[in-house]
């Protein structure tokens, strides 16, 4: 009988002991500041990009808006720093790797950008007005874009990129760099 009461007694405390912290990923497009204190207006310590895996360590329990998005201030580690995010850019699965804004690479950067969101949403913008809303999907390094021009709704795009091992997003017309 004392075995059996041990035994269960054991597994309770494995099973109530701390394990790894949590992981989440930022789903911020321009990248998420880590901060010194659980306040907006508190340094900024390191910027972690779009899609980086943070280990939770701490979260607050009050609710905050910010930004006009509600969340908690959450204590993070992100390789050898620690300090505070706004958990409301936070995610439990990883965003996908094309997730950011982007500009050409070549000498016209910055003069057309797309933008890929979290939620497989995809924009794309230049100087002159031209713009498109769609959706994408990533199946491994593959990312196909399938968008329609805002002013000409029936008329549709796809595009295809390749997410390429020093992070350019490329297809046959050029290659991205995020911004």
């Amino acid at each position: 009988m004392r075995r059996i009461l041990l035994s269960h007694l054991l597994v309770l405390i494995a099973c109530n002991s701390p394990g790894q912290p949590e992981t989440r990923y930022v789903t911020a497009l321009a990248g998420l500041n880590i901060r010194s204190a659980p306040a907006a207006n508190a340094a900024a310590v390191k910027l972690a990009g779009p899609g980086a895996a943070l280990q939770v360590l701490e979260e607050q329990t009050e609710i905050s808006n910010w930004q006009g998005q509600e969340g908690r201030w959450t204590r993070v580690r992100f390789g050898d720093s620690e300090g505070w995010v706004f958990g409301a850019f936070l995610a439990k699965e990883r965003p996908p790797k094309a997730t950011g804004k982007w500009t050409s690479c070549s000498e016209a950067r910055g003069f057309v950008h797309q933008t890929f969101a979290a939620d497989g949403s995809y924009s794309y913008g230049d100087s002159t007005g031209g713009s498109e809303i769609g959706t994408f999907k990533e199946e491994g390094d593959s990312v196909t874009v399938i968008s329609r021009n805002r002013q000409d709704s029936q008329q549709s795009f796809k595009n295809i990129y390749q997410v390429q091992p020093d992070g350019r997003l490329c297809n046959a017309q050029g290659c991205w760099c995020r911004l």
